[in-house]
């Protein structure tokens, strides 16, 4: 596993590494800024990101934003007790794991695999949600294509798809291309009679 450090105290920074060495996981960066981080975290791509709440020269909200945003990795948030923003900071999507400082070797070992796990979830979740919004474009554009051939050919609903499922068939391209190209003949041929008339 990689990791990058984004980390203030720098005492803190060399405990880190030393743990991270020795579970044999290998640290690819770290900085002490924010703008140094997200420069550093796109150009390294880590599996993991460990933030100290405690991020010199940049707003700690507004980059957790950019790495939920951008789907840069997981962040593990390295939290103090006596930091009154941290409820905030742990509401924030980037966080998936959180630890107290200063962490101690197991703690800090069982959030970062849990930070890894949920951010496998969460992209998971995110592929499924996109293939089910593309399953539902789909069945919108079929439907409107057969309301389309049922109006122009005088066709049933179940005769529209049929002759729609045939296409597909014969042409061996999905229902949803079929779809498309009956929706575009028709925009081609309105626009086409509105220029004649």
């Amino acid at each position: 596993m990689t990791v990058m450090l984004i980390c203030s105290n720098k005492a803190l920074r060399h405990r880190l590494q030393d743990l991270f060495r020795a579970w044999g996981w290998v640290v690819v960066g770290e900085t002490r800024t924010g703008p140094e981080a997200l420069r550093l975290v796109r150009a390294r791509q880590p599996d993991l990101i460990v933030v100290d709440d405690e991020l010199a020269e940049m707003n700690l909200s507004q980059l957790m934003d950019v790495i939920s945003q951008d789907r840069l990795a997981p962040v593990l948030l390295l939290l103090s007790p006596a930091n009154r923003w941290g409820e905030e900071l742990l509401k924030s999507q980037a966080v998936l794991a959180a630890v107290s400082k200063p962490p101690n070797e197991t703690d800090l070992y069982l959030a970062a695999l849990l930070a890894q796990a949920n951010f496998a979830k969460f992209a998971t979740l995110e592929q499924e949600i996109t293939r089910l919004q593309d399953q539902l474009q789909s069945r919108k554009l079929v439907e409107r294509a057969k309301g389309i051939l049922m109006e122009t050919l005088g066709l049933s609903e179940q005769e529209a798809y049929r002759k729609m499922q045939r296409e597909s068939m014969e042409r061996r391209t999905s229902m949803r291309t079929i779809a498309e190209a009956i929706i575009t003949a028709q925009k081609f041929y309105q626009n086409r009679d509105k220029k004649q008339e």
